[in-house]
């Protein structure tokens, strides 16, 4: 008797076939594995080297920070505090964890140097300086949370043109050629699309500004990414001087290189002009609510202050944009009420 032979079917040796390819594919996964990628680009020389510049972007962009703290305030017309972060080196990916979706972004370019750096102004300063510029108080509780408006760019490109002007200037003194420019006509919103720009593991310097006008309680950030291959090809020409010198002297020598800065008369024509409010403040006065039921059209109101030869001796505040900075005494100039600047307020004046 002839033993029949077994044939498999069509089906039986397609899944065979599929469970087979699984195993091949899981031992070359477990072959990966064993194997750690190395980023060649960033050898110890190159990065010690970018470590080392370090020093010299964080002292070019203090001196930044001062320039854009002119030009804004005489844009919004109030007076404005700039502070620069220590600059730091990172990735480009986790640059962009950090940044809000939406956010306000613009891509610069520049002439002379390949690469793209990128700007992000945080919503919290974009419409606080957008509502100012519009007419209102600039102060916000929380800022929207969507893209900028056509108009909306049109009011912010104004604020990012006097950055830009404080990039040229400091930059300059390292490479003569150097100009920064809006790299499109539109601002990015959304994350996924500035992340385009480079590789999530390829090196960075950020540098971040905090933005304060007086009229704001917060104010709000606005952070500048530099390619590392960017910032090598700047420094490469750079003066000796510049990248021997302190972070002390080189932050006094703005001062005296005005040629250095061709928008420094432009920037101390617009601050001249702007208008900030003064006000004399009484100290408070605590009376009870009986009192303040019976107050009407009228009425006096005692204040807690001393009164000698009928003239006020206790101090009164002298706030600025709404905050409190001045102490002085009242008094009279040219047939008019005035006050004379006595000194500083402290907390405990507060």
């Amino acid at each position: 008797m002839v033993e029949q032979e077994q044939i498999l079917s069509e089906e039986e040796l397609d899944t065979i076939a599929e469970a087979s390819q699984k195993l091949i594919d899981q031992e070359e996964s477990d072959q990966v594995k064993k194997y750690e990628k190395y980023d060649f680009s960033q050898s110890a020389g190159a990065a010690q080297l970018l470590q080392d510049y370090l020093v010299v972007i964080d002292n070019l962009h203090q001196q930044c920070a001062r320039l854009f703290a002119d030009s804004v305030s005489g844009l919004i017309r109030s007076l404005t505090e700039v502070e620069c972060t220590p600059a730091k080196k990172t990735t480009f990916g986790e640059f962009c964890d950090g940044l809000d979706d939406p956010s306000c972004f613009c891509k610069l370019s520049m002439e002379a140097v390949d690469g793209i750096v990128i700007m992000e102004v945080k919503p919290s300063l974009a419409f606080s300086v957008i509502e100012k510029l519009l007419g209102g108080t600039g102060i916000q509780e929380a800022p929207p949370s969507r893209p900028l408006t056509e108009i909306e760019e049109v009011i912010i490109s104004q604020m990012v043109q006097y950055v830009i002007y404080g990039l040229d200037s400091i930059w300059k003194q390292a490479k003569d050629d150097v100009a920064f420019m809006i790299n499109s006509d539109s601002f990015e919103s959304e994350v996924s699309e500035v992340k385009k720009v480079l590789s999530p593991n390829d090196t960075v310097v950020v540098v971040q500004f905090s933005v304060k006008p007086m009229f704001a309680e917060a104010g709000g950030h606005l952070s500048i990414c530099y390619p590392s291959d960017v910032v090598e090809s700047i420094m490469a020409e750079a003066p000796a001087s510049l990248l021997n010198v302190s972070i002390t002297n080189a932050a006094d020598s703005v001062d005296d290189k005005e040629e250095d800065n061709q928008y420094k008369p432009q920037v101390q024509e617009r601050v001249s002009k702007a208008e900030v409010l003064v006000r004399a403040v009484f100290p408070k006065t605590i009376i009870p609510l009986s009192q303040l039921k019976e107050l009407n059209l009228g009425r006096f109101i005692e204040l807690d202050v001393r009164v000698e030869n009928k003239r006020i001796v206790d101090p009164v505040i002298l706030e600025v944009e709404g905050k409190p900075r001045f102490l002085g005494t009242l008094g009279q100039l040219r047939q008019k009420r005035a006050v004379r600047i006595t000194g500083l307020v402290e907390d405990e004046d507060l």
